[in-house]
């Protein structure tokens, strides 16, 4: 049970934050960016989406 829980938080991980780092710093000319720095800016991004909303909410 604890794998499984480990491989879906490993999968949402990469589908959520990697992949939007990986995105946005394609957009503004990164190569090939390397996994940390994807996670470190899909972190950034979604953090922000956040605060945004809680923003407007308020």
């Amino acid at each position: 049970m604890i794998y499984f829980l480990a491989g879906v938080i490993n999968l949402l991980g990469e589908l959520f934050f990697v992949a939007t780092g990986r995105w946005v710093l394609k957009l503004f000319g990164e190569g090939e960016p390397h996994y940390g720095e994807s996670l470190a800016m899909g972190l950034v991004v979604w953090g922000l989406v956040v605060v945004l909303a809680f923003i407007i909410q308020m």
